[in-house]
């Protein structure tokens, strides 16, 4: 990992080091069961929102077909790491609501519990009811076969 992060030559070694940071991250929490692992995976998210927001524009700019400009003013410098400063922490807050309502809510749904709308039984039932030809097979009602 040292070697590849010190010989970065191409496009492609920026994002398996991104990947290669993620999965690190990944073995660290299947390992760990302390709670202030929240705090550092909400840190290490901003982080890697930034990083490939960062990494999107290097890759448009490389390949654009007309090159930018370099701006005359400084102050767009400073505009765009303002707004990429107060972008990335609303992502990362959307992601992590994002996940944890699917982490609470998807178990809960399989499991049952009341109040929680399960649309899958009623296309369930509708597909199993008599005739219809979802299955692959033609089902016939009772009161057909007389």
């Amino acid at each position: 990992m040292v070697i590849r992060l010190f010989s970065i030559h191409k496009e492609r070694d920026h994002y398996m080091l991104a990947i290669l940071a993620f999965l690190m991250v990944l073995a660290a929490a299947v390992l760990t069961v302390d709670s202030v692992f929240l705090f550092a995976f909400a840190g290490f998210m901003l982080m890697a929102v930034v990083t490939f927001v960062l990494l999107e524009m290097r890759r448009s700019s490389l390949t654009a077909s007309i090159p930018a400009r370099e701006p005359s003013d400084r102050q767009t410098y400073r505009r765009m790491a303002f707004f990429l400063a107060g972008t990335s922490p609303v992502l990362v807050v959307l992601i992590l609501a994002g996940a944890s309502a699917i982490f609470f809510l998807l178990p809960r749904m399989s499991a049952g519990v009341p109040g929680v709308v399960r649309w899958w039984q009623r296309y369930d039932n509708w597909v199993q009811r008599p005739g219809c030809n979802l299955g692959g097979s033609v089902r016939f009602s009772n009161r057909m076969r007389s």
